[in-house]
């Protein structure tokens, strides 16, 4: 099996497993602050509003929408709900979200459908909340653009798509905030990480502050995973990698999803749990395949640099060479200079004797030292007579 061409089946093993709302309700209270206090069997006995619609909702105007695509703004807004105090010790693994599709995904480009979209109502102030959950699967080809963005560009499509569902003409209080999630196995060259991108005030000048819920109407939320997720000190990249990193049977994962987050693996998800194990495993090998192609590239870089380090350390040995020679050929014409030096004075001093002149006055008239001008004349050979 081609472990890139797989990306899309690996996906959809990662969506029919938070098809279960007992893994989105442990999720969402892990995840998003306005559920952190409340328990995941109290946010999936109250907060769920209607069915989440799985890969039949499009990103982009242009593409058609799935004709039997439920209607994701049904005016809920204004429906009243009684939130249920009553906590269960168990959540109910097996209730599950339907509807699941075989939309198409575009391996290098990313998904046409949103994977996963769904409301949510917030207990304190019975808001509505719509959130996406996506999942990208990164093998050793980098992607073109940064995921934070893209994630930015689909929470400014599911605001302007409220238009005429959830508000009409500029009743814009009405906006829901959106949640754009990412999980992101094996971007490994990030480690775990979890990056919320939001909107904030900046007070520039003056007061203009409005209240915080006025604004705050977009997160983008990134989550890398590596390999290490389960020794993480942070408890939502432990969550995350049980369901889609760690490598571990499917029945001791089920374990720990019921011993470490109370979900009743019943059933179905077991199945499902299996089948995560299966899709977890190529993850690995994935990680594996992204490891060793990275490693080729180091290899390769680190073959260049050595090469590249080569000719810089023979070339230097080359200009070394070049300097020693120049230094040797100034050595040897400065000696010559030299020896031509004394040769001239020595000429100079006995020309000057010949013409009478003593050795003090050479000594003189040359500006030498005295002891230097007699060593010059007796030096000197006898002229030969015959």
């Amino acid at each position: 099996m081609r472990l890139a061409a797989d990306k899309s089946a690996l996906d959809k093993h990662v969506l029919i497993c938070l098809t279960h709302r007992a893994v989105l309700a442990v999720l969402l209270h892990l995840c998003v602050p306005e559920f952190k206090e409340f328990s995941p069997d109290y946010i999936m006995k109250n907060c769920f509003v209607g069915e989440p619609i799985i890969e039949q909702i499009p990103v982009d105007q242009n593409v058609p929408k799935d004709p039997n695509a439920p209607e994701l703004f049904p005016n809920l807004y204004e429906e009243e709900t009684t939130f249920d105090s009553e906590l269960g010790e168990l959540l109910n693994g097996n209730e599950k979200i339907m509807g699941l599709d075989t939309a198409d995904k575009t391996q290098q480009e990313g998904n046409s459908f949103y994977d996963i979209i769904f409301l949510a109502r917030v207990p304190k102030t019975n808001s509505m909340i719509q959130l996406i959950l996506n999942i990208e699967i990164q093998g050793a080809k980098r992607l073109k653009y940064q995921v934070a963005t893209r994630g930015i560009y689909y929470c400014a499509r599911m605001i302007s798509a409220q238009k005429n569902r959830t508000f009409t003409h500029s009743d814009y209080q009405k906006i829901q905030k959106v949640y754009s999630i990412w999980i992101c196995p094996l971007l490994s060259r990030k480690g775990n990480s979890i990056t919320v991108y939001d909107i904030r005030q900046t007070q520039i000048y003056g007061q203009g502050n409005i209240p915080k819920e006025d604004y705050d109407k977009l997160n983008t939320i990134v989550i890398t995973l590596d390999a290490k997720g389960l020794q993480s000190e942070n408890e939502l990249i432990r969550y995350l990698s049980l369901l889609t990193v760690n490598r571990m049977p499917y029945d001791k994962r089920a374990m720990e999803l019921e011993r470490e987050y109370h979900i009743q693996t019943d059933e179905k998800i077991r199945k499902d749990i299996n089948d995560m194990c299966n899709y977890s495993d190529i993850i690995y090998e994935l990680g594996q395949e992204a490891g060793e192609e990275k490693a080729k590239k180091q290899v390769e870089e680190a073959e260049k640099k050595a090469e590249e380090a080569k000719r810089d350390k023979e070339a230097a040995e080359k200009r070394a060479e070049e300097a020693k020679r120049d230094k040797e050929e100034a050595e040897k014409r400065a000696e010559e200079a030299k020896r031509a030096k004394e040769a001239a004075e020595k000429l100079a001093a006995q020309l000057l004797q010949k013409n009478g002149m003593s050795v003090q006055s050479i000594s003189d008239a040359m500006t030498l030292d005295l002891s230097q001008v007699k060593k010059m004349l007796q030096d000197t050979p006898e002229p030969v007579t015959t």
